[in-house]
């Protein structure tokens, strides 16, 4: 872990994230379609008990319609479309009493409720409000994921001056002082951008001034040589005049080889 970079940090903690919360919601999806199943089967199975056990009385027309509303359903008296139903539609529930049978069947979104008893043949349509959860389940999910999408995207933009203060970080490990630090503000990278630039203004004002030291020394440390060379030129002794050259000559070369130390 600790030769992981922040930002291949943070990829991974928004990817762990971001699939912990998909799974989240996906495992909370199923649970609730499968509760919702469950009170689907309830509802129906009441529904069956309260048509079976009715019609066995005989009711008329009025009293069927106040149990269509009741129970929000509404008849499906078409003969086409009741056939058409009980061959193309998945039958997901039957019911068997002593009293008749009823059957649930399902077509796309839509639910059916078949009756049969006492001579009674109802298709019956579910007019109750479809369970609404899984569409507020995709909506929180899009908002979750958006949100760690837009706080992901604001981290980025946060640690994207690490990547240049380290590439200017490496030029000057290569020696170049020719650096271009900006300003990132008065958070704690804005602060280091900051404290790097003035370490960097400082180091080039030391060179200057050793710069300005060493040609002040050298001119200083040359001259009187140069003056030595030329008074020692004047001299008429070749011996006395040849050792006083070299000697000079020799003091500039070890000169010349401390500056360049």
């Amino acid at each position: 872990m600790r030769n992981i970079s922040i930002i291949a940090f943070i990829n991974m903690i928004f990817i762990i994230a971001f699939f912990g919360v998909i799974s989240t919601f996906l495992l909370f999806g199923k649970m609730e379609q499968e509760r919702y199943a469950e009170q689907e089967q309830q509802r129906y199975s009441l529904i069956a008990d309260a048509f079976l056990s009715g019609l066995q009385f005989l009711p008329d027309n009025q009293e069927l319609q106040k149990r269509y509303k009741h129970f929000h359903v509404k008849l499906i008296d078409d003969p086409k479309q009741r056939l058409d139903i009980l061959q193309h539609a998945k039958l997901l529930y039957i019911k068997n009493t002593i009293f008749g049978r009823v059957r649930i069947y399902a077509k796309g979104k839509e639910r059916y409720i078949y009756v049969q008893s006492l001579g009674y043949n109802l298709m019956l349509k579910d007019l109750a409000p479809k369970h609404p959860r899984h569409a507020i389940a995709l909506i929180l999910l899009a908002l979750f994921s958006g949100i760690l999408t837009f706080i992901y995207t604001i981290l980025r933009r946060k640690l994207s001056p690490l990547k240049e203060l380290d590439k200017e970080v490496q030029k000057f490990a290569r020696g170049d002082l020719d650096l271009q630090i900006k300003e990132y503000g008065n958070d704690e990278i804005g602060k280091i951008a900051a404290t790097f630039k003035k370490a960097i203004d400082s180091l080039k004002e030391q060179m200057e001034s050793k710069n300005l030291f060493m040609r002040n020394m050298m001119h200083e440390l040359k001259t009187p040589l140069t003056k030595g060379r030329i008074v020692a030129e004047g001299i008429e002794d070749f011996e006395d005049k040849e050792m006083l050259i070299r000697s000079f000559e020799r003091m500039n070369e070890i000169i010349t080889e401390l500056a360049q130390v």
